[in-house]
């Protein structure tokens, strides 16, 4: 979690843009371009909407380096996921007892040493909520809750390549943004509202990188890094991420 609000940092793929209101040059898709369609292109191309069928539960082992604290911490989580919406994180430090907690829907119990060590655990708390929503980053931005998603801009980048902006407000009117890379329309980065220690909710810029395949075929990113103010706050690099693994109910039982 966060420690404060956090300042906003413009999405951008290089400093010097120039920015367009119609399709970028070259775009030769058969697709017109509105959000309805660049989403629906781009889940099928990142297999997203296939996945989310098939997926019963997941297991992921995640190291979370922090740059907001001091001084800075690193932490391994590893995170399971069953459906409906039955999930848990165990978190370890360095030098310290792991940490998990469990829970159902909206709230856990944390656990140590095999006692429970607090109840109602906010999933906004432990990363599992975040982490799914990098997994189906598209399908957020298409069919997340609040207004629909509509095409913001087109950035020319130094590289020569175009970044899509698409926006999105969510149910609070919080403006969301999804940058993809125009021509493989692969998320870059997502601007995104996070909830802080102090319960407030603040905008964090994360970019995505390193997007493979696993063994469904469904591409996901590694590494994960978020910024505030122009200032890294936090890596996180998926180290392992398995789907279907048969996980029982049993796995979710608090002590």
């Amino acid at each position: 979690m966060l420690r404060r609000p956090l300042l906003l940092l413009v999405l951008a793929s290089s400093p010097a843009c120039t920015f367009f209101a119609q399709p970028p040059p070259g775009w030769s898709r058969d697709l017109a371009f509105t959000a309805d369609a660049v989403l629906d292109k781009a889940i099928e191309e990142q297999g997203e909407e296939e996945m989310a069928q098939q997926a019963t539960d997941l297991m992921a082992s995640v190291d979370v380096r922090r740059h907001d604290v001091r001084p800075p911490s690193e932490v391994s989580h590893i995170l399971l996921w069953k459906r409906p919406n039955s999930w848990s994180v165990e978190t370890r430090r360095p030098g310290e007892p792991a940490v998990k907690v469990i829970g159902h829907g909206t709230h856990g119990v944390e656990v140590v040493d095999g006692a429970v060590t607090r109840r109602d655990v906010p999933v906004t708390q432990v990363p599992v909520d975040r982490f799914l929503r990098h997994l189906f980053l598209l399908k957020f931005f298409r069919e997340g809750a609040g207004e629909r998603a509509e095409i913001e801009e087109t950035v020319e980048r130094d590289d020569g390549g175009h970044t899509l902006r698409i926006h999105k407000y969510d149910a609070m009117g919080r403006k969301w943004l999804l940058s993809l890379d125009a021509k493989t329309l692969e998320p870059i980065a997502v601007r995104e509202w996070v909830e802080t220690e102090e319960g407030e909710f603040a905008p964090i810029d994360t970019f995505v990188d390193g997007w493979s395949p696993d063994r469904f075929g469904h591409r996901v990113p590694r590494v994960l890094r978020s910024y505030a103010g122009g200032e890294l706050v936090q890596e996180l690099e998926v180290k392992d991420l398995a789907w279907n693994r048969g996980l029982r109910e049993e796995d979710f039982r608090a002590p």
